[in-house]
């Protein structure tokens, strides 16, 4: 298995962003058509096609495609590879996305440079490879920083791009980035009133500090935890978590008896916290639907109207609305 190119496609529109060859292919790649195909048809994560095998990822608007000239015997290992691609430049330049890349393009391809050898992936963490990472990240100057946060929790912590909390008994080089991320999915009726709600989301630490140091994340003294047998461990009138998952370096007794966070952190991103929280919630949704339906003896007219209701602080990453219309018959 030999990987002969890794490529950085924009997703809207199939421009090349980098790309990095580790050995001189047989046969050139013709990245236009090869933008189309993942556009316009549902094709699987691995194919062949004329003799190369291309393997991609989509994460956060960039195509991450790797090319090889044959039959590869591991697939998993080019796709974890590219997977690891994204998340070492998560780490090393905070948000992944097209103009982030083109700004720190040295820093990216220095890590296409460390992830292979000669075609061969190789088992690189950040903790392997910052030492060979030469590059200062830029910020962005058309991009404000992202502020996923503010999350039902209440935990009004700016968001990895510029928030920080200092390990006391630490110089300044040790910060601790945190972001409390969350889907909330409504389904309204006819009238605009709520039928139904879901909301999960996830806790996330990208954390830079000195090796050995222990982390506590304390959540709101209110929170519950919903047990299996469907009793409540904690009273009030606060967050009712219906299901979570810990990462495994988070003391669970501990998260169970005080709701703290605490871990002995790994340097780089970590998403200590999956969370799903019960149906009543205790507090508002952060948007409100209107409806209005008018009707002619020719037409009828639906109109939509959704309000934002989210604080200063916090920021709408994606929202998508369907709206379900009666079959013709």
């Amino acid at each position: 298995m030999t990987v002969t190119d890794i490529c950085l496609l924009s997703a809207s529109t199939g421009e090349l962003i980098i790309s990095h060859q580790y050995i001189k292919r047989s046969q050139p790649v013709l990245l236009k058509p090869l933008y189309q195909k993942l556009k316009n048809q549902s094709v699987p994560p691995t194919w062949a096609e004329e003799g190369i095998t291309y393997h991609y990822i989509k994460r956060s608007g960039i195509l991450f495609v790797a090319f090889d000239d044959g039959e590869t015997s591991n697939n998993y290992v080019v796709l974890d590879t590219l997977s690891r691609l994204f998340h070492l430049c998560k780490d090393l330049i905070g948000s992944v996305n097209e103009e982030s890349i083109k700004v720190n393009i040295l820093m990216v391809q220095e890590v296409l440079m460390e992830i292979m050898d000669y075609g061969m992936p190789q088992l690189g963490t950040l903790k392997t490879i910052k030492p060979y990472i030469m590059s200062d990240v830029v910020m962005p100057k058309t991009t404000q920083s992202q502020q996923i946060i503010g999350g039902l929790f209440g935990l009004n912590t700016p968001s990895s791009a510029g928030s920080l909390i200092k390990v006391a008994q630490a110089s300044s080089k040790n910060e601790v980035y945190l972001d409390v991320i969350e889907n909330v999915s409504a389904v309204f009726s006819a009238s605009g009133s709520l039928s139904s709600c879901s909301v999960s989301g996830s806790v996330v630490a990208k954390t830079f500090i000195q090796e050995g140091c222990q982390i506590s994340v304390e959540l709101p003294d209110d929170l519950q935890l919903l047990q299996g047998d469907g009793d409540q461990v904690g009273f009030g009138s606060g967050i009712v978590l219906k299901s979570w998952k810990l990462h495994k370096e988070v003391n669970s007794s501990e998260f169970e008896k005080t709701k703290a966070l605490k871990y002995t952190p790994d340097e780089g991103e970590m998403t200590l916290l999956n969370y799903q929280l019960t149906d009543e919630l205790p507090v508002n949704l952060p948007f409100r639907l209107f409806t209005k339906c008018k009707k002619t003896d020719r037409d009828v007219t639906l109109s939509l109207k959704l309000r934002s209701e989210i604080p200063p602080h916090a920021q709408v990453v994606k929202a998508t609305l369907t709206v379900r219309l009666p079959k013709k018959h």
